[in-house]
């Protein structure tokens, strides 16, 4: 759901020859949820959530994920996310539409009743699941396609996760992902991988258990075997 906006603020700029889009077996379910760390004041930086780019506090769709990057070694850590805290209410009062004729009052009076919704009201975002497989696959397939229309080097990958990579079985949603269509080639790289290297090489690839995301020299297979499979496509 993110990535065109993620392939407009981040990517085009650089016009790339190729364009990978990597995903995991859930990420088609999950709903809009960008996060990213920026400075908010100073020296000061915190993590914010948003339901649209760009990432900035200015952006009404971006809320604090009350997240701070804070120096242990320098000062008071509670008196500094204090003032962290009052920097962000600050930029976010002043992003609040003061001057719009909307009734602002009476819809705080009717509290939502007439299709009256208080709009200068700091909601926390929270991003959901799509309900359905079809779902999910219609709106991803969706986001890549105006990806696609804008850069036709374009080439899916999905990275599986550690059990996964030591079933060897591809997640049904992936499955029905890859059968779904779309104007760009698609990479399963359970078929790429060096599976056949035993459990205890394939464990190394990731943090499990702690963290079920790939270690370092876990990325550097992975990268291997994406160029392998890129070359490969090109001869």
């Amino acid at each position: 759901m993110q990535w065109p906006d993620v392939y407009q603020y981040k990517v085009e700029r650089f016009h790339p020859d190729l364009l990978i889009v990597s995903f995991t077996w859930n990420d088609p379910y999950r709903k809009y949820m960008y996060r990213d760390t920026v400075r908010i004041a100073g020296e000061d930086d915190a993590m914010i959530v948003c339901s649209t780019l760009p990432a900035t506090l200015d952006n009404p769709n971006c809320q604090s994920a009350y997240s701070f990057v804070l120096n242990p070694e320098e000062g008071n850590c509670h008196t500094t996310s204090f003032r962290i805290k009052q920097e962000i209410y600050q930029r976010m009062v002043q992003r609040l539409p003061w001057f719009s004729p909307y009734p602002e009052l009476l819809a705080s009076l009717m509290k939502g009743r007439f299709s009256l919704r208080p709009r200068l009201v700091v909601q926390s975002y929270s991003a959901g699941l799509y309900a359905t497989d079809k779902e999910a696959i219609r709106v991803s397939l969706d986001a890549l396609e105006r990806i696609a229309s804008k850069n036709s080097s374009m080439i899916l990958v999905f990275h599986p996760s550690i059990e996964q990579c030591l079933s060897r079985q591809t997640p049904p949603l992936v499955q029905q992902f890859f059968q779904a269509g779309g104007a760009f080639r698609k990479v399963n790289m359970l078929k790429s991988l060096p599976l056949g290297s035993g459990e205890a090489e394939i464990r190394k690839w990731y943090n499990a258990p702690a963290d079920s995301h790939p270690s370092d020299y876990g990325a550097e297979v992975y990268a291997r075997a994406v160029a392998q499979e890129l070359n490969h496509q090109e001869r």
